[in-house]
């Protein structure tokens, strides 16, 4: 009986474990369903046919999405400020292939990693899936 009642207590303190990479503090942005199509053929997304290129898509996720082709593939982050609770100043603005923050702190971030430049802030830019489903053509959603 003692047996059954360790094992019972050591497997409630495993499904009790907290993922130690996880920070707590990077909940503010809430899950919004992304499910659009990104056509490289069509002329609002031609610059994304160049390394470096960057495009922003609003009415997605949180604060628009921003895309960027990293030479390697196509990224697409969320474009709201991780770090802050969404409001009008939390919406980032690009610059180049960083996007920065209107809020009070101003936090830069690279658009090829997603972390704040300096690497100072808790939380990265929210990511999205991005698949290449042919003919120049890629699928963004979450």
């Amino acid at each position: 009986m003692k047996r059954y009642a360790l094992l019972a207590i050591m497997m409630l303190m495993l499904g009790c474990a907290n993922d130690d990479n996880a920070n707590p503090n990077c909940n503010f942005l809430p899950d919004v369903g992304v499910n659009f199509t990104a056509n490289l053929n069509l002329p609002q997304f031609s610059p994304l046919l160049l390394t470096g290129g960057v495009v922003r898509v609003d009415g997605q996720g949180v604060g628009g999405i921003i895309l960027i082709n990293t030479g390697v593939r196509i990224i697409a982050w969320d474009g709201a400020d991780p770090n802050e609770i969404p409001s009008s100043c939390s919406t980032l603005v690009v610059n180049g292939t960083e996007a920065e923050s209107q809020c009070a702190d101003m936090t830069v971030y690279n658009l090829f990693s997603g972390q704040s430049v300096p690497f100072t802030k808790p939380c990265t830019l929210k990511p999205y899936l991005v698949e290449d489903i042919g003919n120049n053509s890629y699928f963004i959603s979450n």
